[in-house]
């Protein structure tokens, strides 16, 4: 990471979610700065020398001076990962600043970026390099739980507003409340939502940790109905195409946290992608289990349904072998393995394209994204 940025190397040192903009009055430089996940998103606009910056792009678009056309690049990634992929935006001239970035605007059309931060283990590398042992998955369940105590600890003591807590019924906000109860005394608000569709509903589950946390507990009952009504709103709020319907139930509940008086809440968003959660840590297990005997007949079974699809889709991807348990090993193993029959499924939804979109998209997408 570059050093000597007029004092730029701060956020490094920083400590939660953020996306902001500073200037330095005395070097002229205008700084551009989103935490290390990207949860706040920042927009950016150049032309003529000139820059337009906010968390939202319709602050952008409040200038008609800004552009107002969709970047079928932008698009086409959306409908194979779920989302573009920072720099990139669906609005043509307009990027977002990628997760863990800072940029520098300075005199004379100077510009400058780079990542002060990148994923790494260094308290695993720093309390275990003197021990010739490798890591248990005890001594990082060890780590995590001191992480995420002293994560929600600053939440809730440092907050100047009172915290409450989002309850799914799943293990993710579960622990995330349970931490946030402990930390602080008083009265503490928890939030669920309830699905009239009963193959959604978790009642019973979030009502038992409510009970359990001694919350003061509120519930939102979502329908069909709802989410329907709900979406173009929340479609208004996202700037951008979602491909599924989560968001909406979601922008509900905050309705209700808000108007209980509560301004801040605690979530257990993105555990499951970070931790294993769904059905990878289930992946994972078959994999460990194949390894030990790649050569079994009986072992591909247990993917039989799974593969059969996919191989239909990929026929002919490297170390695709139907009769071998090593060849379906070599996929399993592969990082994309799980990702990519879902991206295949999102890119089906390309075929309600123009046939004008599709013909460009055809002639510039990589073949990551060309569906």
């Amino acid at each position: 990471m570059p050093t000597n940025h007029g004092g730029t190397d701060c956020f490094s040192r920083f400590n939660g979610q953020w996306a902001l903009a500073l200037w330095n009055t005395r070097t002229r430089n205008l700084i551009l700065s989103r935490d290390r996940i990207g949860i706040r998103p920042l927009y950016v606009h150049e032309h003529d020398g000139r820059v337009w910056f906010g968390s939202e792009v319709k602050a952008l678009f409040a200038d008609p001076a800004v552009p107002r056309s969709l970047n079928l690049k932008g698009l086409d990634q959306t409908f194979t990962y779920w989302a573009s992929i920072a720099p990139t935006t669906v609005f043509t001239g307009i990027e977002e600043l990628p997760p863990a970035s800072v940029r520098v605007y300075g005199p004379n059309d100077e510009k400058k970026e780079w990542l002060f931060w990148s994923p790494t283990f260094p308290e695993l590398q720093k309390r275990w390099s003197q021990d010739s042992r490798f890591p248990t998955l005890s001594d990082a369940t060890e780590l995590l739980r001191e992480k995420l105590a002293r994560a929600t600890e600053l939440r809730m003591l440092r907050a100047d507003v009172p915290v409450g807590s989002y309850l799914s019924g799943g293990l993710d906000s579960s622990v995330v409340a349970k931490m946030g109860r402990g930390a602080k005394e008083g009265r503490f608000e928890t939030f669920s939502i309830r699905f009239e569709d009963s193959e959604f509903d978790e009642t019973e589950f979030q009502r038992l940790m409510a009970a359990t946390l001694k919350s003061t507990h509120r519930e939102i009952i979502v329908t069909r109905k709802d989410i329907a009504r709900i979406f173009p709103d929340v479609i208004w709020h996202t700037e951008r195409p979602i491909l599924r319907t989560a968001p909406a139930p979601l922008f509900l509940l905050s309705k209700i946290v808000r108007e209980s008086g509560i301004k801040a809440v605690l979530t257990g968003e993105g555990a499951d992608e970070m931790l294993g959660g769904y059905d990878i840590f289930r992946e994972a297990k078959i994999r460990e289990f194949w390894s030990h005997a790649p050569d079994s007949k009986i072992r591909p079974l247990l993917l039989s349904g799974y593969i059969r699809i996919w191989h239909d889709r990929h026929s002919r991807h490297e170390g695709w072998h139907s009769s071998s348990g090593k060849g379906i090993l070599i996929m399993l193993a592969s990082l994309g393995f799980r990702t990519k029959p879902r991206w295949s499924t999102t890119s089906l939804l390309k075929k309600f394209f123009s046939n004008e979109t599709s013909d460009y998209l055809r002639n510039h997408s990589s073949p990551e994204s060309s569906g």
